[in-house]
């Protein structure tokens, strides 16, 4: 079972909107009073009796928002420790690139155990003490940052801005903000302090929510009957209920009916309850053609469908890059059936379209898994390390590591997979673009990529990688990203040792081959045109296949 969450919009209406902002600004100001007396050491339990006549909230209400409260809470402590450790590991690679720029740099050819006295050039000095200067910055920033977070973590102290904490700098500068006066910052302030606020869920209770109860109607559409809060009743917004007809979700309306009916079911006794899950429900207001507008989330329990793969059949491997996925297909034996290049140019892309062009890959490479019968084997990656190492990277391999996507593409994947019964594996990512450029690429005729694709589903099925005999024999004939391809001799095996310090031996031979064939020049050939310009001159297609017979 997992949980999904589905979102729908809300029915435009004058009075349903007003109680829903209402009720909105008494959640925001409900959870900020209670953050400040948790932050000033006061127990949130204790404060339950006092919130309730204070500001004339139901048990229920409270309990939402102490558990949103202490949900955020939770994540700034977690993101805190990351944080931390992530700056750590910056700031080692910032030293280490500050301590090779204190050192007059060499000149072409020399050697570092030669004498050093040579005058370093004026030009090159300039450079380097430029950047030398511009590190040291930045080694200082970050150190001074995590200064303040491990004090924030010694004392227990949690900051959160409830409305964003970019807005409320805006304050200070309205004109570069595009506000003309105090007033008009101050009004998107407040609204963005109470802009949502969330009803909790029971499998126990009625429509699988007291607070917020759905019905399913004949028409397959549900209605929402809304439970205000008192001080709300009190003052007339629109009695005690908020009524909330003709919803309906784009994507997962039948799994928020079949939890709507099951809680309809009469029976009665532990087989009923069984079926039942909660509903919990959150409204958010957003834009819509720069009208404002009610979304409702509703977060429900799915019962996973049965697998419809097995191992026994083959793998389906997919490896995740800038531009693109490349899929393999192979049999049970490992063997190679097909691969495949689904494209996804991700960089300079909102959010939005980013999600939108993954996702649609993402069902290419499910469709294609679910047809043949077999799971889909990915990397178990995490670049949180590799972009702390980018003080000394190229601008262009920085940028590209930076619109690297992985989490949001695994988020998408096991979704769809779950959807669709398609089983996923999750493998070791060590070597595998190495060890797919020097036994795969060059014999089968496919990209780097592509082979290292062939890796991964093979490594699913759990089958071993060693230097093919030709390639022990001959030495390694591997592609290069200009069209031509770099030749070099693999290290001697030791038998004695695992076989990964055998590829940890060629990978660095094939960085060595890769640096002499670009300083050659015949790594400098102009860039190829723009994917979008090649599918109009009709280059290329949407989705290039290469068919490879199995072996």
């Amino acid at each position: 079972m997992a949980s999904f969450t589905y979102e729908t919009l809300v029915p435009e209406g004058g009075a349903a909107d007003a109680a829903l902002s209402a009720y909105a600004s008494l959640y925001g100001q409900v959870e900020r009073k209670l953050f400040a007396a948790i932050a000033a050491g006061k127990d949130p339990d204790e404060l339950k009796s006092d919130c309730l006549k204070s500001y004339g909230i139901t048990g229920r209400q409270f309990n939402a928002i102490d558990l949103e409260l202490k949900g955020k809470i939770s994540a700034v402590k977690e993101s805190r420790r990351f944080q931390i450790k992530d700056l750590t590991d910056r700031i080692q690679k910032a030293e280490k690139v500050v301590s090779k720029l204190e050192k007059p740099a060499q000149p072409p050819g020399r050697r570092k155990k030669q004498d050093t006295t040579v005058a370093e050039d004026p030009a090159a000095r300039k450079k380097r003490l430029f950047k030398l200067h511009q590190k040291r910055r930045r080694l200082q920033a970050l150190k001074d940052r995590r200064a303040s977070l491990i004090f924030d973590e010694e004392n227990g102290i949690v900051r959160i801005t409830f409305g964003s904490r970019k807005l409320f700098r805006a304050q200070f500068d309205l004109e570069a903000n595009q506000y003309e006066s105090p007033e008009e910052w101050r009004q998107d302030w407040q609204a963005a302090r109470s802009r949502q606020f969330m009803v909790v869920g029971c499998k126990s209770e009625t429509g699988g929510n007291q607070g917020c109860t759905a019905t399913a109607n004949a028409d397959g559409s549900v209605d929402l009957r809304l439970r205000l809060p008192n001080a709300l009743i009190k003052e007339g917004v629109n009695g005690e209920y908020v009524f909330l007809r003709g919803l309906r979700f784009a994507h997962g309306h039948e799994n928020v009916l079949n939890a709507v009916r099951a809680h309809e079911d009469t029976a009665e006794g532990e087989a009923a309850c069984s079926g039942r899950v909660a509903l919990t429900w959150r409204f958010l207001r957003g834009e819509k053609h720069g009208e404002p507008v009610w979304y409702a989330h509703v977060t429900v329990d799915v019962e996973a469908p049965p697998l419809v793969t097995r191992r026994q059949a083959g793998a389906v491997g997919v490896d995740f890059n800038q531009d693109h996925l490349a899929v393999a297909e192979t049999d049970r034996f490992g063997n190679p059936i097909g691969f495949e290049r689904i494209d996804a140019y991700l960089r300079q892309r909102t959010s939005g379209q980013r999600e939108a062009i993954l996702g649609d890959a993402v069902k290419q490479a499910v469709a294609r898994a679910l047809a043949a019968g077999k799971p889909i084997v990915i990397e178990k990656l995490d670049f949180a390390r590799k972009k702390a190492q980018l003080e000394d990277t190229s601008p262009r391999r920085a940028r590209a590591l930076s619109a690297l996507a992985y989490r949001q593409f695994h988020k998408l994947l096991t979704a769809a997979c779950f959807r669709a019964g398609v089983e996923v594996i999750e493998v070791n990512p060590a070597f595998t673009s190495v060890i797919g450029a020097i036994n795969y690429a060059q014999p089968l005729g496919v990209s780097t990529h592509q082979a290292a694709a062939l890796v991964i589903a093979r490594r699913g099925l759990n089958k071993t990688e060693t230097p093919r005999a030709s390639v022990t024999r001959n030495g390694a004939l591997v592609p290069a990203r200009n069209g031509g391809h770099v030749a070099f001799p693999l290290p001697a095996r030791n038998r004695r040792k695992h076989v990964w310090q055998l590829w940890s031996g060629a990978r660095r031979k094939l960085r060595a081959a890769l640096d002499a064939h670009h300083r050659c020049g015949e790594g400098h050939n102009p860039r190829p045109p723009p994917l979008s310009l090649m599918r109009a001159q009709g280059a290329v297609s949407g989705t290039e296949r290469i068919l490879v017979s199995s072996r």
